[in-house]
């Protein structure tokens, strides 16, 4: 597989589609450890996420495999829009996209897909959900997004998958 002169850096590791739950800590994130999601990257400049989806460890039996570009480069705290780049203003996920590849098969398959939406949105000032990956994605979230941050963490989204 081709990265066009840039490269990959590995964001998460999981064994589910639930992702609510998933920590996010300041370490990187090797594929054969632990489910996290990493929050060291949150500054660094992105213009392709890639998505790989395997039913085994070694991804020997990748199933999917896609690489969304963006039209312009964010850092990757900002990974998540809402009511802009194609991604309206209840349901936030990757927008700005300028065309999605199937790794698989190294083709293009769209250039009108605008937004990769992840669930409906919660206000910012509630700091869970979607709009909460953000925030994660730039500093730890010791339960994962979907917990309410005040004293006792309190799980308020049980639902939407990536």
């Amino acid at each position: 597989m081709s990265t066009d002169g840039g490269g990959f850096a590995l964001l998460a590791h999981k064994t589910s589609a639930i992702t609510w739950t998933v920590p996010s800590n300041y370490t990187r994130v090797d594929p054969f450890t632990s489910h996290q999601w990493s929050s060291v990257l949150g500054n660094a400049s992105i213009m392709d996420f890639r998505v790989q989806v395997s039913t085994s460890n070694n991804f020997s039996d990748t199933k999917a495999h896609w690489l969304l570009r963006l039209n312009n480069s964010r850092p990757l705290k900002e990974l998540m829009v809402l009511g802009k780049g194609g991604c309206d203003s209840s349901s936030p996920g990757i927008g700005d996209v300028a065309f999605v590849k199937n790794l698989m098969t190294e083709h293009v398959v769209t250039r009108s897909f605008r937004c990769s939406k992840f669930g409906l949105a919660h206000s910012p000032e509630s700091m869970i959900g979607w709009t909460m990956m953000n925030t994660c994605l730039k500093k730890p979230c010791k339960k994962g997004f979907a917990f309410y941050r005040g004293g006792i963490p309190i799980q308020l989204d049980h639902s939407g998958a990536f």
